[in-house]
């Protein structure tokens, strides 16, 4: 039998991954990770980072 490939969405991206880390209910792929780690804080893209980790402090409602 074939294992289905899951894929998640993430979070900065949104794009389809396989792989990546959970923070809390974000999930940021490998790629993006390593954007952002390598990001210094007087790149323009280091607001954006900044603002997508800021959805940790926001609360999924499940109904």
């Amino acid at each position: 039998m074939e294992e289905i490939e899951k894929l998640e969405t993430c979070d900065v991206c949104h794009k389809g991954q396989k792989a990546g880390i959970h923070l809390y209910h974000l999930f940021i792929c490998e790629s993006c990770e390593q954007k952002i780690i390598k990001t210094n804080p007087e790149d323009p893209s280091y607001a954006y980072f900044v603002n997508k980790l800021k959805q940790l402090k926001k609360r999924k409602q499940y109904s």
